[in-house]
């Protein structure tokens, strides 16, 4: 049990920077691993307990500088409005081809050609706001991608205690 929760929580802490801000207790990862650690501690040798100990400071350590405000907090800000676009883009795309349909329609109902006009031009106002959309997101990921990096390699890096920890 304790070797999964172990597993469990690089994976949660990984998963950090793409955790919505609203995704409920962000510390549910890190409690499943704590109960597991002292199940350790009540069963386990004194240097069992030892060992678990140090795995679990070297783990707060690793989760709290993940979660703080210098590796994940930042990022998981930053796409906040990335994942409300994600969704007005689908919102403004069957928007676009709702017209499109509506546009086949009347083509194929013979109708008049302004009113055939009028929806051309709509459909093409809504492919602009999608493209419009589209390069807004592409900019903020630009942005972010490297943030990722960066967190990537500041947890990487404290993840070495962990491993240590987690061998022995």
């Amino acid at each position: 049990m304790a070797v999964e929760e172990t597993h469990a929580l690089l994976g949660y802490i990984g998963g950090l920077p793409d955790r919505p801000l609203n995704a409920g207790n962000d510390a549910d990862g890190f409690q499943s691993f704590l109960k597991a650690n002292a199940k350790i501690w009540l069963v386990g040798d004194a240097e069992a307990a030892h060992l678990s100990r140090d795995l679990a400071g070297d783990f707060a350590e690793v989760f709290f500088h993940a979660h703080a405000m210098v590796t994940s907090s930042p990022i998981r800000k930053a796409m906040e409005p990335v994942r409300r676009r994600r969704e007005e883009i689908a919102f403004a795309e069957n928007e676009t081809r709702r017209l499109v349909s509506l546009l086949s329609d009347a083509k194929a109902k013979n109708a008049g050609l302004e009113e055939q006009q009028k929806l051309g031009d709509l459909v093409m106002e809504a492919n602009e706001y999608v493209k419009a959309l589209e390069l807004v997101q592409q900019q903020a990921m630009g942005v972010i991608v490297p943030m990722r990096m960066e967190a990537f390699k500041a947890i990487f890096g404290r993840l070495r205690s962990v491993q240590r920890a987690s061998v022995h």
